[in-house]
């Protein structure tokens, strides 16, 4: 195993649950397209596959039938630049010291995924929904593209700032830049906001969800979410990606008295949705793994599917 993988049960949760097919080891021989998707403040008991049954989200709950669900994964932190930060570079916020917005941002030293990616070949680009990922804050580092601009009129009507945008905003520019692209693998990085407070779901999931606009600001986002697989379809690239469906954290909801996020870590705010839907060239164990893993070993573990020399790279250091 590389050295960007620790060998802590975690880890090797995640790739207990992958056997790779004989020839396609390494980077040079697969290359697969990596897509990571993160949807913001999503619960994971808020997804079919989880087992809700009151909130519609068929196209997460297809990707979970294509990969593998992990049934207990659990966030580094519960707010949402920290959270990506240990997301986007395998590291806990003692090392790369973000532990939320006060942080001057990601300091040099800790590479995040683009940065190992795109010296392998790789086009990469990030297409973020709130002003929390802005690139002040050094997440950008490594992408070709960091788009992070949110215009007036693109967030929800009942906000009084511009802080974010509609996902369908952010699936538009993300699938246009797909379209765009050719040969050349990418690493892609789609950020949705939605279901992040105040929750105010467009028509018809207001209707829908008249009680419950937290839920229908999920199932809206399942529903753009669609739209990006689609274009992953349309384009001959789905089967071949490497696609991780995840979240930052997940959203108190009243429980133990916090409506929200950020003071406690209940499983109603750490226990995330985590589904990897793997390379055609890949085989799966196992639909469904029910080992407790950690957010903050995604990106070891990503490195680790597409082959990368952990030599290579000066992130290795910090899981030795």
């Amino acid at each position: 195993m590389i050295l960007l993988v620790r060998k802590t049960p975690a880890a090797l949760g995640l790739l207990a649950a992958i056997l790779l097919c004989p020839g396609a080891t390494g980077a040079a021989a697969n290359s697969p397209n990596v897509v990571l998707i993160t949807i913001d403040t999503l619960r994971a008991d808020h997804l079919g596959c989880y087992g809700n049954r009151r909130i519609p989200t068929p196209v997460a709950d297809q990707l979970a039938q294509d990969g593998v669900l992990f049934q207990r994964a659990i966030a580094q932190v519960p707010l949402t630049l920290p959270s990506h930060t240990a997301i986007l570079t395998g590291t806990y916020p003692l090392w790369n010291g973000v532990r939320d917005l006060t942080a001057t941002g990601l300091p040099p030293g800790i590479p995040t995924l683009a940065e190992i990616f795109r010296p392998h070949g790789y086009a990469t680009a990030a297409f973020v929904s709130s002003i929390v990922l802005n690139s002040m804050w050094g997440l950008n580092r490594g992408f070709d593209s960091y788009d992070d601009q949110i215009n007036p009129g693109e967030g929800k009507p009942s906000e009084k700032g511009v802080v974010d945008r509609r996902a369908s905003i952010t699936v538009d520019h993300a699938a246009g830049w797909i379209t765009k692209q050719s040969s050349t693998p990418f690493f892609l990085w789609v950020h949705l906001y939605d279901p992040h407070a105040p929750y105010d779901p467009p028509e018809p999931f207001k209707a829908r969800f008249g009680t419950r606009p937290y839920d229908g600001e999920v199932a809206y986002a399942d529903e753009q979410l669609g739209r990006l697989i689609a274009t992953l379809k349309s384009r001959g690239l789905y089967d071949s990606s490497l696609i991780v469906l995840m979240s930052d954290h997940g959203e108190g909801l009243g429980e133990h008295g916090e409506q929200q996020h950020g003071l406690f870590i209940y499983n109603s705010t750490v226990h995330v949705p985590l589904i990897m839907k793997l390379p055609a060239s890949f085989h799966m164990s196992a639909n469904s793994a029910p080992n407790v893993v950690n957010a903050v070993d995604v990106a070891p573990t990503l490195v680790q599917i597409c082959g990368f020399p952990s030599r290579a790279h000066s992130i290795g250091a910090f899981y030795r």
